[in-house]
């Protein structure tokens, strides 16, 4: 991965650190790259079988100490915990049923999603939750598949009741 910095485990790692303005309320994905701290979602460029890390940290109430420690250092993140609303059925295209549960939450929790990732559904989990490991971080271990066909693809937070939130207030990356 475009000589990212190795891990404790041996791999290419990316630690993207998610950042609240207080003032603004708008959202960023900070890194450190050569020793140089960036404050820009980061252009991400792979190639068919690469393997790679990311580590999303959630620093969005406060400082959290994910991304100071080795990668070996962070237990596995756990699904969120999903607020009961009530199901909501809808009738879509050719009468299609589908139902659905909507909500939305302050967005303190954060994650990750690959738009368009080809690969496992376990090395994409949507569900994860940085606040589920005290150090609210999340360790995803990638490997583009040699069947991903060329192209621009997206990454932005999943979080379930706050995406929407995050993505528009400036979490999203190619």
């Amino acid at each position: 991965m475009w000589n990212a910095p190795v891990d404790a485990s041996g791999e290419h790692e990316l630690i993207l650190a998610v950042h609240t303005d207080s003032s603004s309320g708008q959202f960023c994905y900070t890194y450190r790259w050569h020793g140089i701290e960036h404050t820009v979602a980061p252009v991400i460029h792979m190639q068919r079988g690469e393997h790679f890390a990311i580590r999303i940290v959630n620093d969005i109430a406060s400082q959290s100490p994910g991304e100071n420690v080795p990668s070996t250092s962070i237990p596995p993140c756990k699904p969120m915990v999903m607020p009961k609303v009530p199901v909501q059925h809808w009738i879509g295209y050719l009468n299609h049923t589908t139902d659905d549960r909507f909500f939305r939450i302050k967005p303190l929790d954060t994650n990750l999603y690959l738009h368009g990732f080809e690969g496992p559904a376990s090395e994409e989990n949507i569900f994860l939750s940085t606040l589920s490991t005290p150090m609210h971080a999340c360790e995803y271990h990638i490997t583009i598949p040699r069947t991903q066909p060329p192209g621009t693809y997206v990454y932005h937070p999943h979080a379930h009741g706050a995406a929407q939130a995050e993505m528009a207030g400036g979490l999203v990356g190619v």
